[in-house]
C-alpha cells in the first residue's frame, strides 16, 4: 500500500523492474508493522541482496526451501526466515556487504543453487 511505502521507503526511487522475476534470498520482518521484506538482488551482478518491501511483489511460489530456518534479531531484521548458513550468523549480512570471503563464497553458492532452481530469474 502507499502508506506502507511512505512509512518504510526513504529513497527517491526503487531499482526494481515491474514484471521481472526476482529470487528471494530471505524474508525479514522489521519493526512493529509485521510487513515482510524480501531480500533480493535488483541486478544480476549485485554482490548482496537488499531488503525490498514485500508489497512490491506478487508471490509465485510460497514454499520455503529446504535448509532454511527462523532467525531472531539478525541484522536482516527482528525476525527472519533465512538459509541456515545465514541464519546461524547474526552478522552475516554485515560480513557479506564488507566483502568477507566466507560470506561472499556462501552467498555465491546460494545464487548458483537458486539459479539452477529458477532459471531466467
Amino acid at each position: 500500500s502507499r502508506a506502507a511505502y511512505d512509512k518504510n521507503i526513504h529513497l527517491d526511487e526503487v531499482g526494481l523492474i515491474v514484471g521481472r522475476r526476482y529470487v528471494v534470498y530471505g524474508i525479514a520482518f522489521r519493526g512493529s508493522d509485521g510487513l515482510p521484506w524480501y531480500l533480493v538482488c535488483e541486478n544480476d551482478d549485485d554482490g548482496y541482496p537488499t531488503p525490498q518491501l514485500g508489497e512490491f511483489f506478487d508471490l509465485e511460489d510460497g514454499s520455503v526451501p529446504e535448509g532454511w530456518k527462523v532467525a531472531m534479531n539478525t541484522n536482516a531484521g527482528d525476525f527472519a526466515i533465512l538459509p541456515s548458513g545465514w541464519a546461524d550468523d547474526p552478522r552475516f549480512m554485515e560480513k557479506l556487504v564488507d566483502g568477507e570471503t566466507e560470506a561472499v563464497t556462501y552467498f555465491r553458492s546460494l545464487r548458483a543453487a537458486f539459479g539452477e532452481l529458477h532459471p531466467g530469474s
